[in-house]
């Protein structure tokens, strides 16, 4: 036997000592080299029971979605590709502008979140975007609310107005209300002022 062939089935030895070494090692651990922790017996029992991964993510809070995707795909419990009927497609359509995406998932337990957000994309639903929560202020309210009918972010309003993010931080700043902002906000949206009187209510 050649002097190259035997250093060369030393080393393959040494790597399967050094590698039997390390499964030891990880199992006492019980976490990988890198940290992640193993997969318990209880946590395998659940993928098995949980049909999605937001479900399987609620009784193991502990694990991202991510691993436990990784680990169902090991385990060849990975979704096959879904193909939509029109009754889903239609059903779909009514629910995703305005219904939660718990609510949503739990309508089609079958298939992840992604694969809901791509379909919806392809048919081109969109998700109706939630009106700004109310200040108590009259005036700042109707600039809120008109932005909303608009489609402008609060973002794009203080920088058409120039209000230095006063809006899109909450409308805050200071003790009060800033008149100069709303008034601004008002020349932008092409809006203005009335005053009614107290002994005129």
């Amino acid at each position: 036997m050649s002097r190259r062939c035997v250093m060369s089935l030393a080393y393959y030895a040494r790597s399967a000592i050094l590698s039997e070494r390390n499964r030891q090692r990880i199992q006492r651990r019980g976490a990988a080299i890198s940290g992640a922790l193993l997969w318990t017996d209880a946590e395998i029992q659940v993928l098995y029971q949980s049909p999605s991964n937001l479900q399987v993510h609620e009784r193991l809070p502990h694990r991202t979605v991510k691993a436990i995707e990784h680990q169902r795909r090991k385990l060849g419990l990975s979704r096959q590709l879904h193909w939509w009927t029109a009754a889903e497609i239609s059903k779909l359509r009514r629910m995703y502008p305005r219904c939660s995406k718990e609510e949503i998932c739990a309508t089609f337990p079958h298939v992840t979140w992604c694969s809901i957000e791509h379909a919806a994309r392809r048919h081109n639903f969109r998700r109706e975007k939630p009106r700004y929560k109310p200040t108590g202020h009259p005036a700042v309210d109707q600039i809120l609310e008109k932005c909303y009918s608009i489609g402008w972010s609060l973002v794009d309003l203080d920088r058409e107005a120039k209000t230095r993010g006063y809006f899109a931080h909450g409308c805050r700043q200071g003790n009060g209300p800033n008149y100069k902002a709303i008034g601004r906000a008002l020349n932008v949206l092409q809006g203005r002022i009335s005053i009614e009187w107290a002994d005129e209510l």
